[in-house]
């Protein structure tokens, strides 16, 4: 884009704000025995936010077809606020008879963030639009298979190796994508491997910063 105005090749550079891996890393916790989620029981994150954009119905549809299939399934929904629309997707979970599928988070800090992609067997983020989001990143540090929603961004740095990808709006394609992860332990633990594998090489802040400002310091030295 920065070339259609007229920026040059030469000393342009895409530096990732990245995700802090002190942070974001494999580490287990005991949310699961908390939140009364079974050992037999499989559990899905999603951590975007609860707005249209986000598409929580749809995640709501596909847990709805899940349940009805048979399958042991919890979801944990975060969200920094409730409004008109929250309430709207708890209704929705209502009529569908999944609320106790269902675990309402609500805001969670940074580092709560963290123990909960830990704790999960899946994240999910599935928007209408997105562009290098860091929720995904922040998955991917903390090792886990991850479902996107089929958008450009997905094919800058990632590939099929390390995320699922399926199409904008549709339940079924999201509900047989968490089925095949939930039933092929290879495909879920090569999925997680090369998702951190990726993570490391592209999205670590603190590496990324040190490129940054190797950049900024040749920058100098040339101008002087």
């Amino acid at each position: 884009q920065g070339y259609k105005v007229g920026a040059k090749k030469s000393n342009n550079y895409i530096i990732q704000n990245g995700v802090d891996s002190d942070i974001f890393f494999p580490k287990t916790n005991d949310l699961r025995h908390i939140y009364g989620v079974g050992d037999d029981e499989v559990l899905i994150f999603s951590p975007r936010a609860i707005t249209p954009l986000y598409n929580i119905d749809t995640i709501l549809h596909a847990v709805h077809e899940l349940v009805c299939k048979g399958y042991k399934i919890k979801c944990m929904l975060s969200f920094a606020f409730g409004d008109d629309y929250s309430d709207q997707l708890k209704k929705q979970a209502k009529d569908l008879n999944i609320d106790d599928h269902i675990l309402w988070l609500g805001y969670l800090t940074y580092v709560d963030m963290a123990q909960h992609y830990n704790a999960a067997d899946i994240v999910v983020s599935v928007p209408s639009s997105d562009s290098s989001p860091k929720s995904v990143y922040e998955a991917m540090f903390c090792k886990k298979p991850i479902i996107v929603s089929d958008l450009k961004w997905t094919y800058e740095i990632l590939d099929e190796e390390c995320i699922v990808r399926v199409d904008v709006r549709d339940p079924g394609q999201l509900s047989m994508a968490i089925i095949k992860i939930m039933s092929q332990t290879r495909h879920a633990e090569k999925l997680a491997d090369n998702a951190l594998l990726v993570a490391h090489d592209h999205f670590d802040y603190k590496s990324n910063m040190i490129k940054m400002e190797i950049i900024m310091t040749e920058a100098v030295k040339e101008k002087n």
